[in-house]
């Protein structure tokens, strides 16, 4: 008997369940909105996006790995066969639900119109991703500085960049500030990250002699490439001083020019302190 009560109450229990599911919430054109219909797209849309994020990592991207697409190519074509998946997949789910698709077609151009009217901010960081993306004027690794944020680019995405500074943190810039901001790309012509190192010696000083001296220290230091050579000008004579600039490449992105050019600084001390090459009060690193 008491076996008998409880399945009727676990009876009445889901036939309460699957009156609530199929109630009547909103008409939609020639299908009528219920709980149970909102409870099956749900479910099956999120599952849709956990399925095509798992996808991109352990299927698409490995697959693009291997062929001969650059990393900037293998991002974008894994987001386009993501989205586009979700996209088909939202609208094969709607369409097995039982949802009228003309009515779907209107409320999303409505959305649409909203959206581009609401949201140009983001639709502005979308269009700058793509811009990006395709055109590719910053890339994966590139050292770049925009407005006062200066780093390494470690993530494009469609809506923001992720650029890593030289104190170790992540910053994330908009998109469409590329489009509207001047933007420095020290690794634009492949050949390295260019740095400038403005030294002044006295007037006295023999110009061939700290030349040859400079090019000896910066060929020393780690992490300079050796093509293109590193190169030593004499820019310009001041009141009392010889101004000279070092100008060199190099590769290590994770390195932080501030640690390079303090290194560089202190060797030419010891190294002008044992020639006896005096260095002058008015040598400024820019």
């Amino acid at each position: 008997m008491i076996n008998l009560a409880i399945m009727n109450a676990n009876q009445k229990l889901f036939n309460d369940l699957l009156y609530a599911l199929n109630l009547p919430l909103l008409p939609v054109g020639k299908s009528t909105v219920t709980a149970g219909m909102l409870l099956y797209v749900a479910i099956l849309l999120w599952l849709l996006v956990r399925l095509t994020g798992t996808l991109q990592k352990k299927a698409i991207k490995p697959l693009l790995v291997k062929s001969r697409l650059n990393a900037d190519a293998q991002n974008v074509a894994g987001m386009i066969v993501r989205y586009t998946t979700v996209a088909v997949g939202a609208i094969i789910i709607l369409n097995t639900a039982g949802v009228d698709m003309t009515v779907v077609t209107v409320i999303a151009g409505t959305l649409g119109l909203g959206l581009s009217l609401g949201l140009q901010g983001v639709a502005k960081n979308f269009i700058g991703g793509l811009v990006i993306l395709w055109e590719r004027p910053i890339r994966l690794g590139d050292h770049i500085q925009i407005a006062d944020v200066k780093g390494v680019v470690t993530r494009i995405a469609l809506r923001a960049t992720t650029i890593h500074n030289e104190d170790g943190i992540d910053v994330i810039v908009p998109n469409a500030d590329f489009m509207s901001s001047r933007v420095i790309n020290w690794d634009y012509s492949g050949d390295g990250i260019k740095i400038s190192l403005p030294i002044a010696t006295s007037i006295k000083s023999n110009p061939l002699q700290v030349q040859a001296l400079l090019l000896e220290i910066i060929n020393a230091e780690e992490g300079i490439l050796k093509e293109p050579a590193p190169e030593v000008f004499l820019e310009s004579f001041g009141e009392n001083t010889l101004n000279f600039t070092v100008r060199a490449a190099i590769s290590d992105h994770t390195a932080t020019t501030n640690k390079l050019r303090s290194h560089f600084n202190l060797n030419v001390y010891k190294r002008f302190q044992e020639e006896h090459i005096q260095l002058s009060g008015e040598c400024q690193n820019a």
